[in-house]
């Protein structure tokens, strides 16, 4: 019985931090769009900052697998 709750314990917090980094993958997502387009009406546009921006996702990714 205990192995079984012990079980069940691990599969929520599991789904539970699975639905924390959706949200914040999400939240991530919406602010590197919301600064692409502060970016964009920036003169002149720096292609070397918006290539950085669409990198954050994946650099916040590396972060939390360590």
């Amino acid at each position: 019985m205990q192995e079984k709750v012990a079980a069940l314990l691990l599969l929520s917090q599991q789904e539970e931090r699975h639905l924390l980094e959706r949200n914040v993958n999400a939240a991530l997502q919406k602010k590197t769009e919301e600064l692409q387009r502060n970016l964009l009406q920036v003169i002149p546009v720096d292609s070397f900052l918006l290539a950085r921006l669409e990198c954050l996702p994946l650099v916040y990714l590396n972060i939390i697998q360590y």
